[in-house]
């Protein structure tokens, strides 16, 4: 699509809270996982959604996935990268 190659990034919490998404986002960055702070607005107002990747194929995204669970005790959620998603 858009002649870009397919990517995957994982998305780690959505907070209502800018601090406590640069907080998570920091302590992922301490790790060597390239997270970042993506804000989104919804109908419940701003919201920042913890991200970390891309990845250029799903299956690297369910391994990152895997460790960053083993490591940081986080569930995250595989979404298709999208344009807007970048840092």
């Amino acid at each position: 699509k858009d002649g870009l190659p397919e990517a995957w990034v994982l998305q780690l919490a959505s907070l209502k809270s800018k601090e406590n998404a640069q907080q998570l986002q920091r302590k992922l960055l301490a790790s060597s996982y390239p997270a970042y702070v993506k804000s989104v607005n919804t109908a419940d107002g701003i919201s920042y959604r913890v991200l970390v990747g891309p990845k250029l194929s799903r299956q690297k995204a369910e391994e990152l996935s895997r460790a960053i669970e083993r490591e940081h005790r986080i569930k995250s959620m595989i979404i298709r990268f999208q344009s807007g998603y970048e840092q």
